[in-house]
This record gives C-alpha cells, sequence and structure tokens, in this order.
C-alpha cells in the first residue's frame, strides 16, 4: 500500500484514499463554474509524486532530516504538460491545472516573471528528480485506469471551450478593455482552482490526523428561513411604532423594496440611500429573501471598518439569532467557547471556520475580503472558492482603496457572472465604478430603490454651508465653534488627522472659560478602542439627555474621520475640515440623524493645521472636492439650488467623476520599481492579467524567442505584493488605559503561558498603534517596553493621557484631565 499520511501513533492513510477525497471534493466546488471534471482531475493528480520510491521511504521512515526535500508536486503538472503540452491557446487548459497542481503547497507560481523567467516551468524540473515513468506507472495501476484517464480529460476538454466563452462574454461587454478584462477573468478561474484544491487537501489532512470524519454539508435553506422570520418580526414591530416620522416611514419603504428586489436573477445592483436609511438591516433583509429564492450557499457582509462590524454584529445577532451560523472574521471577534465548556474547543472551531469561510453567514472586513481576492498567502487563497454562490453585502463601497479598484471590479464581474454570487453595493455616496477603464459591469435597472434623488430629499435632514473661503488655525476654528454654539446645544466638529484633532481640542480647553458649564470631548486613534467607546457611551448619553426637556448640555466633541463611521450618533450642528465629498456625507449623517425638528447645519471649513504630506489619498479628494464646491455655489447665486445640493446623488456623480478623473492610474494599484524588487514600474492588475511588463523583460532579455507559455499571469508576484491596506510599519503598543494596566503587569510577570493567548486576545481594545517614528521618539524617552515572552510593546503610564490618549512626553498638558 502507498500512503499519504502518517500520523505520529503509527496510523496510515493510503494514498488512493487522499487522492480520491481531494478530488471528489474538489469536483464539487468545481461545479459551481462548470469545470467539474477538471478540478476532479487536479485533486487525483496534486500528489502523484508521493507514488516515488523517495516519497514512500521519507514518509514511511519518518525521517525529519528529509522534510521538504522530496519533491511530490511535480509529477502531476509533468503529467499533465506530457499529455497536452503548455503551448498556443490549446495549451491554457493544461496550463491552469499544472499550476494549481505545481502550486498547491508554496502558492501559485509565476507562469512568466519580473526577471524574464518561467518559474512555472521551471517547478516541472526539481533538482533531485524521481523516475517520472515508474511515478506514472504506481499512479495508473493503484489509483486511475489509463484508459479512465484520457476519458476524463476529453470531458475536461470540453468543459474547458465552453467555460471560456463564458469568461470572453463577460469580458466582451468592458468594450475596449475586452482583452485586458478575459486575461484577469482566466487568472481568477485559476485562483479558484488553487482555492478549491488548498482547502480540499488540507482539510482532508486534517481529518485524517484528528481522526474526524467530514462535517455533514449545512442545509441552509432552513436557516434562511429561521433568520429571515426573526428579521420579519423585528421589521413590523418597526412598522407599528406609534407616531412614526416621514424618515422613520421611509426607512420602512426602502426595507419593502429591498424584499421586493430578491425576486430579480442574482447580479450586481446598488443599494443607494442616504445616511440613516436603515441600509444595514434593509441590505439583509434583500440577502435572506435572496438566499431563500436562488438557493444561495452563503450570506456575506463586509464592511470596511471593524467599528462597523462590531456594531452591525450585535445588531444582526440580536436581531436574527443566527446562533452558530453566524461568524464573526476580524481582529477583534470574540472567540467563544466549545460546546463542551473549554476555551480550546471554542478556539479550535472558530481557527477552522475563518480558515475555511464555510459558516452560512459571514461578517468580514474589506481587508480580510480583498485579501482573500488577491493575497498570495495561502490562508487567503484557501478561502476565495468559498464565495461563489453567495450574496455578498458590500458596506461602504466608496472605501475600498482607490488603488484596489479595477482589481475590485474585475474580482465582483467574476464572481457574480462566472461563480454566481449576487452583489450588492451599499453606500450613501455610490461612485461610478461602471465608467472606468475596466468597468463593473452593472446590468440594466440595478438600482434596488427606485426614485434615488426622491428619497434623498425625504431623508434630506440638513443644509451644507460651504466656509472654505476661510482658512482656520486651531484657534480661529475653535473661536468659530463657540460662535456656533449660541445656536446650538451638540457640536461635532471631524477633522482629517490625529494632531490636527488634538491641536483644536487644546485650543478648545484653553478659551473655555472656569466654570463654563460645557463638556470637551476628543475622539482619535490616540485613544485605544476601549477608551474611545467609553468616551461615546459617556457622550451619548449627554445627547440623549438633551432631547428631554430641561436644561441642555453645551457639548463639542472634536473627532478624527472614526466617527463618520460605524457611529450610531447626532448632533445639532457638524463641522468637516475639507475632505472628498463622500466623507462630507458621512459627517453630514451624524448630524439630526433622525430627523426631529428643522433642518440641522453642516459646514465645511478650511483647516490650516493639517499636514497631509503622508496622506496623498485625502490630498487628492479635497482637491476633486473644490471645483464641485465651487460649481454648486455658482447654482446657488443664481437660485437653482441650496443647500441640499451638495449631497444630492448628481453632486456625488460629479465629485466622483472628477476624483477618478484626477486618479490617473492609481486604480491599477502601481507598485513602484524599488517596492517591486525589479527595474521598473509595475501595476497589480497587469500583473494578475496580461503581464505586459514580463514581457517586455522577455524581449529584451530574449529578443525573438517566443515565451512557451500560452498566459503570463504573475501570480506570485502580484500575491506578495498586494497590501489591502499599506503597511507604513509601526507597532501595536499596549496602553494603561482601564484593563489594560493590570494587562501590562500581567504580561510584565507572565506568570502561567497557557493563559497567553486569551490575554493577547483580551489585549486587542487597549492598543494603540504608533508609526516608526512615533516608536523611536518614545524609546529614547524610555517610555516603551518589549515583552519578548509575549511579542508585546507596553506604554508607561506617564504618557497615556485620560483625555488626549498617547502622547510624546511625559504628563503633557495633565491640566486638562478633568
Amino acid at each position: 500500500m502507498y500512503i499519504a499520511h502518517k500520523t505520529g501513533d503509527e496510523r496510515e492513510q493510503p494514498l488512493k484514499a487522499h487522492l480520491s477525497a481531494v478530488a471528489e471534493s474538489c469536483r464539487t466546488v468545481g461545479l459551481g463554474i462548470g469545470l467539474p471534471i477538471t478540478f476532479y482531475l487536479v485533486g487525483l493528480l496534486h500528489d502523484m509524486g508521493k507514488y516515488s520510491r523517495e516519497f514512500q521511504d521519507y514518509i514511511r521512515k519518518a525521517l525529519p532530516a528529509l522534510r521538504g526535500t522530496v519533491n511530490h508536486s511535480a509529477a502531476g503538472g509533468r503529467w499533465v504538460e506530457q499529455c497536452n503540452p503548455m503551448t498556443g491557446v490549446d495549451g491554457l487548459l493544461s496550463e491552469l491545472m499544472v499550476a494549481a497542481i505545481c502550486g498547491h503547497h508554496s502558492g501559485l507560481p509565476d507562469c512568466l516573471d519580473l526577471n524574464g523567467d518561467l518559474p512555472l516551468r521551471n517547478r516541472l524540473t526539481p533538482r533531485k528528480p524521481p523516475d517520472w515513468d515508474e511515478v506514472f506507472a504506481r499512479f495508473f495501476s493503484d489509483c486511475l485506469e489509463k484508459g479512465e484517464w484520457d476519458r476524463l480529460f476529453a470531458q475536461a476538454r470540453g468543459e474547458w471551450q465552453l467555460h471560456k466563452k463564458v469568461l470572453v462574454d463577460i469580458a466582451k461587454k468592458a468594450g475596449a478593455s475586452a482583452n485586458a478584462l478575459y486575461a484577469f477573468l482566466l487568472g481568477m478561474t485559476q485562483r479558484f482552482l488553487e482555492s478549491a484544491l488548498v482547502d480540499a487537501d488540507r482539510y482532508d489532512a486534517y481529518l485524517f490526523e484528528a481522526g474526524l470524519s467530514p462535517s455533514p454539508e449545512v442545509d441552509v435553506a432552513p436557516l434562511w428561513e429561521q433568520m429571515a422570520d426573526n428579521l420579519e418580526k423585528q421589521m413590523q414591530d418597526f412598522a407599528q411604532m406609534p407616531d412614526r416620522n416621514a424618515i422613520e416611514i421611509a426607512r420602512g419603504e426602502i426595507a419593502d423594496a429591498c424584499l421586493a428586489f430578491a425576486q430579480r436573477v442574482p447580479g450586481i445592483y446598488q443599494l443607494y440611500v442616504p445616511t440613516g436609511g436603515g441600509k444595514t438591516l434593509s441590505s439583509v433583509r434583500y440577502a435572506l429573501a435572496c438566499a431563500r429564492r436562488w438557493k444561495m450557499r452563503r450570506i456575506f457582509y463586509i464592511a470596511p471598518y471593524k467599528s462597523i462590524l462590531t456594531q452591525n454584529a450585535g445588531v444582526l445577532d440580536k436581531t436574527l439569532k443566527a446562533g452558530d451560523a453566524l461568524l464573526e472574521h476580524h481582529g477583534d471577534a470574540v472567540v467563544p467557547e466549545g460546546e463542551e465548556g473549554g476555551e480550546d474547543d471554542g478556539r479550535a472551531r472558530h481557527q477552522l471556520l475563518t480558515e475555511r469561510w464555510n459558516a452560512p453567514m459571514i461578517l468580514t472586513s474589506a481587508v480580510q475580503f480583498l485579501n482573500t481576492l488577491f493575497s498570495g498567502k495561502s490562508a487567503s487563497v484557501r478561502r476565495f472558492h468559498q464565495l461563489a454562490g453567495s450574496v455578498i453585502l458590500l458596506d461602504e463601497v466608496q472605501s475600498i482603496p482607490i488603488k484596489c479598484l479595477h482589481l475590485l471590479n474585475g474580482a465582483l464581474d467574476y464572481l457574480a457572472g462566472v461563480c454566481g454570487c449576487s452583489v450588492v453595493l451599499c453606500t450613501a455616496t455610490q461612485p461610478n465604478l461602471d465608467d472606468r477603464e475596466i468597468p463593473l459591469l452593472l446590468g440594466p435597472n440595478t438600482q434596488m430603490v427606485e426614485g434615488v434623488e426622491e428619497i434623498f430629499e425625504k431623508f434630506r435632514r440638513v443644509d451644507v454651508i460651504d466656509e472654505t473661503r476661510q482658512e482656520h488655525t486651531a484657534d480661529t476654528f475653535a473661536q468659530r465653534l463657540e460662535q456656533q454654539l449660541e445656536e446650538a446645544d451638540s457640536i461635532l466638529a471631524v477633522v482629517n488627522t490625529k494632531a490636527a484633532a488634538q491641536a483644536l481640542y487644546e485650543a478648545l480647553c484653553r478659551r473655555r472659560e472656569e466654570g463654563e458649564e460645557r463638556s470637551d470631548y476628543l475622539l482619535s486613534n490616540w485613544l485605544c478602542s476601549q477608551h474611545r467607546q467609553d468616551k461615546l457611551d459617556v457622550l451619548c448619553e449627554q445627547l440623549s439627555a438633551n432631547e428631554g426637556p430641561g436644561l441642555h448640555q453645551k457639548i463639542i466633541c472634536v473627532s478624527t474621520q472614526l466617527i463618520e463611521a460605524g457611529v450610531d450618533i447626532s448632533f445639532d450642528c457638524v463641522f468637516r475640515s475639507l475632505a472628498g465629498l463622500d466623507s462630507i456625507a458621512q459627517a453630514a449623517g451624524r448630524c439630526n440623524r433622525h430627523g426631529k425638528g428643522g433642518r440641522g447645519k453642516v459646514f465645511i471649513v478650511k483647516y490650516g493645521a493639517e499636514r497631509l504630506g503622508p496622506l496623498p489619498d485625502i490630498r487628492r479628494a479635497q482637491e476633486a472636492c473644490i471645483p464641485i464646491l465651487e460649481q454648486v455655489a455658482r447654482k446657488i447665486a443664481r437660485g437653482e439650488a441650496d443647500g441640499g445640493t451638495y449631497l444630492a446623488p448628481a453632486t456625488i456623480h460629479a465629485y466622483y467623476r472628477e476624483y477618478y478623473t484626477r486618479q490617473g492610474g492609481q486604480l491599477n494599484y502601481p507598485v513602484s520599481a524599488k517596492k517591486s524588487d525589479c527595474l521598473l514600474d509595475v501595476e497589480l492588475f497587469d500583473l494578475l492579467s496580461a503581464n505586459r511588463a514580463g514581457e517586455e523583460v522577455w524581449k529584451d532579455r530574449r529578443e525573438g524567442e517566443g515565451i512557451t507559455v500560452p498566459a503570463h499571469h504573475a501570480y506570485h508576484t502580484a500575491g506578495r505584493l498586494f497590501e489591502a491596506i499599506e503597511d507604513r510599519g509601526g507597532i501595536d503598543v499596549l496602553v494603561p488605559y482601564g484593563k489594560g494596566k493590570e494587562l501590562i503587569d500581567w504580561f510584565a510577570n507572565c506568570p502561567d503561558i497557557r493563559q497567553l493567548p486569551a490575554k493577547l486576545r483580551e489585549a486587542q481594545r487597549y492598543l494603540v498603534h504608533i508609526s516608526d517614528y512615533e516608536k523611536n521618539l518614545l524609546t529614547e524617552k524610555q517610555a516603551l517596553e518589549y515583552r519578548p515572552e509575549a511579542g508585546v510593546w507596553t506604554l508607561d503610564e506617564r504618557f497615556y493621557d485620560s483625555e488626549l490618549g498617547l502622547q510624546k512626553e511625559p504628563g503633557e498638558l495633565s491640566l486638562l484631565n478633568f
């Protein structure tokens, strides 16, 4: 018997059993995109090399010194290449299969790299090759008859031709960019196959080593019905509330429209409603109805910020009563205990679910979603195929990094057009993604709610006033806030940087007269998340008290952009430092949120204390916003518009057109020569499609020689370079706020190493991220200490202020701690 795996207690897994199990799992996944036989064959061939004498000796004798030295992934690729060479258009199927087989452990290789080499071909010739003919003979003797291979491969060729036609038909809709989109879609199919193989291989190995049987496939139909029933009860409660105002009635109409829209076939749709329009529950109402109507496998809710995720996870868990069917996957997710009561049981289950994404409903971050689409890390690749046949709710889609825009458009086109997904773009500031070089392929009548302009007018709760002709210092800005406080009880001021927020807050504190009854708040990322939440709780209590009779507390809250998303809060008046119009709209959503009384006021101002050199995206957004503000101002002067026009859908549309025009090549994910480790600047969209950059290097170095693979994708290079959020370095520091003080003491002594994982999770809410420059500065002042046993940096309590958070000087402005 040939074996695939061997455990420490001498249990052996037959190689044929492993290959058959992986092949069947891959076949099931391949059915979703019309390639079941192709996926099945890749599953059968992926470990063909384990039939070699060298591998069987290694696995039976369990020689640790040989670990990683016996190649077993090349054999299956060599067999495919021998049967159908990777040349010309007919070789595309072979290249797809070879890349998946050869990359199932070390990751997808580049077909053509930026040095003019062919790494995929090189994978077929390991340094210590086995006797290939013997390996092939053993495989066909033990696992599959040669005639059956011939029959199955012929079927694979047929289904591949049909699959290519699907890709071509999708790409044609992109017009002038059809060739680039077609090449990108081919790459998505490659990633889908790799994902299915990696997951099937690892899961089968895990089951054998753990002595477990596969978990039965969850029947999601009754889950969708149960969750939908629970949500409908909530909707009925809303509808029966007494004395509903116009906005609350409009929210109900939007939710009803989303429910009805689920009868439409899956596709890419837009939920375009104003802030405060109830888009979270409305979109989930659509998702559940769509999942029931079209038998979808999963529902994904994706948000750009953890603050939105944690808030909406609580709402959905309470409303849907989903229990274990709902999985949160982000850094601050709480890991539940296992059914046996042991924390390790719960952690193991949670880890397996996040590795595989096979829960019915998954709430995750935009970073995790983008990594699943484009990162080269095997954990990310492994999850990709689980997106097929799902409803995908992309909340605040305008927050996706601009560099990822064309990559995202192409991936969503693939998920909807090939994988049968229904994608919903949810936002109050819908970007023009269908009007790009690589377009998002929206169909006709994609608005889930009709009459967008009328809906925005119904939800109009503010007037916007442009005051950008004057540039403020911190002192003059504080003076302007105080002046406005004579008309309003509560004011929110949102600025673009932490330093600018602190400068404004300090100016307010300096100007405040002794005994003045006013509450000032500062919210920024200098505060750990628990500190921010505690401040928000107190702030919300004061704002709520102001809604009742009696004396009202005067309140000024200064914040960075963190308050613009995932925070359900309402002020009488909002000031927004100049930014993109989408950010201004988000800030405006925190003004008169529930439409009580007359219209609130939102002022756009220029704040000179901001230093935006390291923040080019905000700077470019400002530059795009200025001409739009000027256009609206001219219309207002002519009597053709008013303060509501600034946030109208037509104005938002004009802003995005201006913004994208100014971005140039930023939409293709540019990477400089220095960062790409080669001699030229590249774009990730190109590396994942035609790879013109690699072709140019090939031509320069191998003049007249043709490239001997049909597709030229640089999978490994692109996956290595991709970062959903650019890593600017820095570290997370545990700060002495609240329970953070106890945790710092615990890490200083680390009395029980078994508690370390739980303590590290607990510490997440008491971390503040600092740059490398700030780390060096604080290190010089002996404010930081590194705990190597736990891998944790801690902050001296003298450098954490109860109002300002982390500071660069000890005890700075301690007089403000009242």
